[in-house]
């Protein structure tokens, strides 16, 4: 009997869930027929450094052109709201590690056009991992990878405890993150282009610290791709 048979039988007494409106979808994706269309919300007008709207011709805000920006574009689903908001909250914090899968469906058809060699994410304490369990962003990239046929690698580590960037305003996350990530020994990423994955983007101050190191390090692109972006940072 083949995996196509297993599939079958397990999504009879396990079937999948439309992430947006939580009805059964009857298959093996995670977002139903009535909200296929949500999946390809465009983004057109935002600056493809931070998502926030603009209307310039390299399609770059104000902000973003007087600071030093790591990556080389930022790739998002929506904004942090309405449905959005409430299944990463519940992701996050409710013990709902299954969302994965719908988060990993709605972002690899962001990245389907993206040239990567390696899809990474942003890595966790040891005592937040200890917390929850599981690193949220790392189930979502692996499950990319795969969506995407690319490669899935840790490539960073972080090397202490932070305070919880959500609890801090903007000056006080660039302290905050600064110098609490290493490359993984024996990564060698030299003339990559890296995805890395993380589930929201406020200030960017954490993507941008990643992407400093894996730039560092010799990729030759970062994209960074999150669910949601904030634009309370």
């Amino acid at each position: 009997m083949d995996k196509f048979f297993y599939d079958k039988i397990f999504n009879i007494f396990f079937p999948n869930k439309c992430g947006f409106c939580g009805n059964i979808t009857g298959n093996s994706t995670y977002v139903c027929k009535n909200c296929q269309s949500l999946k390809y919300i465009s983004d057109a007008n935002h600056c493809i450094l931070c998502g926030r709207k603009v209307y310039t011709e390299n399609n770059i805000c104000k902000d973003c052109s007087t600071k030093k920006v790591y990556y080389d574009k930022l790739i998002y689903f929506g904004e942090y709201k309405d449905v959005i908001k409430s299944r990463l909250l519940a992701y996050k914090f409710s013990d709902s590690s299954y969302l994965y899968n719908f988060f990993a469906e709605i972002l690899s058809v962001k990245l389907l056009p993206e040239n990567a060699d390696i899809i990474s994410t942003v890595p966790i304490s040891k005592l937040r991992m200890k917390e929850r369990g599981y690193n949220q962003s790392e189930l979502i990239g692996k499950k990319v990878s795969k969506y995407l046929g690319k490669q899935y690698k840790n490539l960073l580590i972080k090397t202490h405890e932070t305070l919880r960037q959500s609890e801090l305003n903007k000056s006080d996350r660039l302290i905050n993150i600064k110098n609490s990530f290493t490359i993984k020994p024996n990564s060698d990423i030299e003339g990559k282009n890296i995805i890395l994955i993380d589930d929201i983007f406020t200030t960017g101050a954490t993507a941008n610290e990643c992407s400093k190191i894996l730039k560092k390090a010799g990729a030759k692109s970062v994209i960074v791709a999150v669910i949601a972006i904030s634009t309370n940072g």
